[in-house]
């Protein structure tokens, strides 16, 4: 399996990389680990694929992430191997198109496969992202230094190598760095909003999060939310904001003491669930799962606990199950709470 140190490195790049995230389609296929393998159940908590993988992913689509000896390829619904475990790293299909790593994190080279496994654009670039509205976010130089622009399904570059950060194209924009500022721009490399920000998010449900320095806060930046005419609608107040999902966004803000906070607003700004948790993550299928007196629990759009916090972590639901922690061992639960499936052998 790929070391702990290199798998942070990864995940860390990329969250702090990537600005927007697209969710791709899902399938009811839950990975879960059995006597240290991988296999995957299904919404009623029956193995379906043995646990046979050193590491498995999320299905995205009908195909799914896995790792064998330090590499990664790709399984279908059944189990079976469609593209062999080959490369250092990937990412998931999107718009039919996957990037893949050869060779080490920091010194490899990005490239794309197709979903029978050819590669469609050779590995060339220092790094890359999955294709978003038919652009694909690349990088050249160090992970240090690296310039960022677009490439097509071809792998022209369309918009140049010359952005600081840039992010998935998401709802006709994408937020880019240009002289240590954000703004956006669209498919063809155009500047619809001016490089103003210091920190910018994705476009969700129109709005997009944007972080300013404020005069009373000199060190801190404080966030808001714009439309796409790079209006403030939301007035810039949140120590952090994240993007809208069903309607909704979730927001954090310090206390005196610097303890950050969590809560959710709607799109006008009016607070749904007040700032009062310790974790939080996004809405997903009409639930929230947020963390209270060091405990997750699930909370409606109203701000209401449908299941109370007693997990010691929680995420969110997909395709109507999350995965939870009880008593330190696995599990996943539905939308009533009701136990599927749960760890048996730590």
């Amino acid at each position: 399996m790929i070391d702990i140190p290199k798998a942070l490195l990864i995940l860390l790049f990329i969250l702090t990389k990537t600005v927007a995230q697209n969710i791709p389609d899902q399938i009811s296929l839950y990975p879960v680990m059995i006597e240290n393998k991988y296999g995957y159940i299904d919404k009623t908590g029956q193995v379906v694929i043995k646990p046979q993988f050193d590491y498995a992913w999320p299905f995205s689509g009908h195909l799914a992430m896995v790792e064998l000896n330090e590499k990664v390829g790709f399984i279908d619904t059944t189990g079976k191997i469609v593209i062999e475990p080959r490369y250092d790293y990937a990412t998931n299909f999107r718009e039919g198109v996957a990037a893949i790593l050869i060779g080490e994190w920091d010194e490899g080279k990005w490239g794309f496969i197709n979903q029978e496994g050819q590669v469609i654009i050779e590995p060339r670039f220092d790094y890359a992202q999955g294709f978003s509205q038919a652009r694909a976010v690349v990088g050249l130089g160090s992970l240090e230094y690296m310039n960022y622009g677009y490439i097509d399904i071809t792998g022209t570059i369309k918009i140049p190598t010359k952005y600081q950060d840039a992010s998935d194209f998401c709802e006709d924009l994408a937020a880019v760095r240009l002289n240590d500022l954000y703004g956006y721009i669209d498919t063809s490399g155009q500047i619809i909003i001016k490089p103003q920000f210091l920190k910018a998010r994705p476009f969700r449900d129109g709005l997009a999060a944007v972080g300013v320095i404020t005069q009373d806060h000199i060190f801190l930046d404080k966030w808001g939310y714009i439309d796409k005419t790079g209006e403030l609608v939301i007035k810039v107040q949140y120590d952090e904001a994240f993007d809208f999902s069903q309607g909704i966004a979730r927001v954090m803000v310090f206390d005196e003491y610097y303890n950050g906070y969590y809560g959710f607003i709607n799109k006008t700004g009016s607070y749904i669930s007040p700032p009062k948790y310790q974790d939080a993550y996004d809405f997903s299928e009409g639930l929230a799962a947020v963390k209270l007196d060091d405990k997750w629990g699930y909370i409606d759009s109203a701000g209401r606990f449908l299941i109370e916090p007693t997990y010691e972590s929680a995420r969110p639901f997909i395709n109507g199950l999350a995965k939870v922690t009880i008593m330190g061992k696995e599990a996943y639960i539905d939308k009533s709470g009701r136990v599927i499936w749960q760890e048996t052998n730590k």
